[in-house]
């Protein structure tokens, strides 16, 4: 965190229309480097009107250059990151970011945060790991564990039955 601070990385939570494009555009490339279908902007406007979701822009403090965006919404006691973006730098604009919401959440009386999934083993959980984030298996209920759709439903109560 010193090394971030030291850089000049600052967190911005304006919520403007020019940070809403930034931050979309950041999700984008996101969704587009890990071959994740890409939502229309139409959407994402939408759903972050309708659950009330905030979002967490670090920026380089002398340019302004945006470095990396997180957006999150509260449920309860539940805070849940459904996207995060930013760039790989020697600064690290993650950790500001991470640092950022786990401070939010706990000024707010959040007792989880959820960062969303992680490949066991991969960067992404070492580096959740490294922030206390405890893995949660998803339990998935299936008669046919090769359909991707029969994956939401469950033989034995017939409905949906999808836990995450």
């Amino acid at each position: 965190m010193r090394r971030t601070r030291k850089a000049g990385l600052e967190i911005s939570e304006e919520w403007g229309s020019n940070t809403r494009k930034t931050s979309f555009c950041l999700i984008s490339a996101a969704l587009t480097r890990h071959g994740a279908p890409l939502i229309p902007e139409a959407l994402f406007e939408t759903l972050v009107d309708q659950f009330n979701v905030r979002m967490l822009m670090v920026q380089n403090g002398v340019t302004g250059e945006a470095l990396g965006s997180l957006l999150w919404f509260r449920d309860g006691r539940l805070a849940y990151v459904p996207w995060v973006e930013w760039h790989i730098r020697p600064d690290n604009p993650a950790s500001l970011l991470l640092w950022a919401i786990l401070e939010r959440a706990l000024l707010e009386g959040v007792d989880i945060v959820d960062f969303g999934r992680s490949p066991t083993g991969g960067w992404s959980y070492r580096f959740k790991r490294s922030f206390g984030a405890v893995p949660i298996p998803l339990v998935w209920c299936s008669d046919k564990p090769t359909s991707i759709v029969a994956t939401y439903w469950c033989k034995s109560c017939g409905v949906g039955c999808r836990m995450s």
